[in-house]
């Protein structure tokens, strides 16, 4: 999440630029979303109800179509994040809420870790410590989601951090194939062993500000 730090963002869009990338500011999309707060009161993590436009944003930088039509599914156990126990007066539990429809129903995900076959969302976490790893299995080193009903044949790359979670499901309605990569886990010089880049596929690095200013932790 980047909203007020103007000189951050000037320097970021020019070192993406100079490295040949295209920067995508997402601000005005995720402040578009207004019967919902962005984020949850208990955790820092974005609403994936929220990020419908800031999907739509991206997928436009990307040429690719993203209709947004998900249908809102709650979920009955209270939510609370990683802010409780950290206030001196408690919080009041939140609802996670994630975005289903019959693209999406339809994908695999192969998490390389368990050389396992999951869904997009793990519903079993909601009742664990980690409730957020509802979605797309929480922090993994390297998933591969087959998207069998997407609207194009296209492969994407995300090297992303936990804020992807929610967000890159709803790309699975606009790409056959992603790659969502951790390298906090898994070391950059690792990827050949399971990714082979030809220059067709597209490649988005979405990060939070935490991270890029923690860079230390990207292998």
């Amino acid at each position: 999440p980047l909203l007020n730090e103007e000189p951050y963002l000037d320097q970021l869009s020019s070192a993406v630029q100079a490295a040949g990338g295209r920067f995508v500011d997402v601000r005005d999309p995720l402040r578009s979303h207004k019967d919902e707060y962005l984020y949850y009161r208990t955790d820092p993590h974005w609403r994936q109800e929220c990020l419908v436009p800031t999907a739509q944003t991206l997928a436009q930088a990307m040429d690719v179509p993203l209709t947004g039509d998900f249908q809102e599914n709650a979920v009955d156990t209270p939510f609370f994040g990683s802010y409780t126990g950290k206030t001196e007066e408690p919080l009041t539990a939140d609802t996670l809420r994630y975005l289903t429809g019959e693209t999406l129903d339809a994908c695999i995900v192969y998490d390389y870790e368990t050389e396992a076959q999951e869904s997009l969302y793990d519903l079993s976490a909601v009742d664990t410590k980690t409730p957020y790893d509802l979605y797309l299995q929480g922090s993994k080193s390297l998933l591969h989601i087959d998207s069998p009903l997407s609207a194009t044949d296209k492969t994407l790359v995300v090297f992303r951090d936990s804020f992807g979670s929610s967000l890159i499901p709803l790309l699975a309605e606009s790409y056959r194939t992603i790659y969502a990569v951790d390298i906090r886990y898994l070391p950059s010089q690792l990827l050949g062993r399971y990714l082979t880049f030809d220059g067709s596929e597209d490649v988005l690095f979405l990060y939070s500000v935490m991270v890029l200013q923690n860079s230390l932790t990207m292998k």
